[in-house]
């Protein structure tokens, strides 16, 4: 049987950021195509992957 463990536990304050991203470009993300000028919400790690194409980015 596998378990899911979530981040429930955590503190607010310890919650890893996160940042609504306007894309630019077309984004394959975990099996997903996301088209330029689609807005999702992305972790620091993934806003960074995306680099260029990223258009516009804001704190969650």
């Amino acid at each position: 049987m596998t378990e899911t463990i979530k981040d429930a536990a955590r503190p607010e304050s310890e919650s890893p950021a996160q940042y609504r991203v306007t894309l630019k470009q077309a984004v394959s993300l975990y099996g997903f195509m996301f088209k330029p000028g689609q807005t999702i919400v992305v972790n620091e790690a993934t806003k960074a992957a995306m680099g260029d194409a990223i258009s516009h980015v804001e704190p969650v």
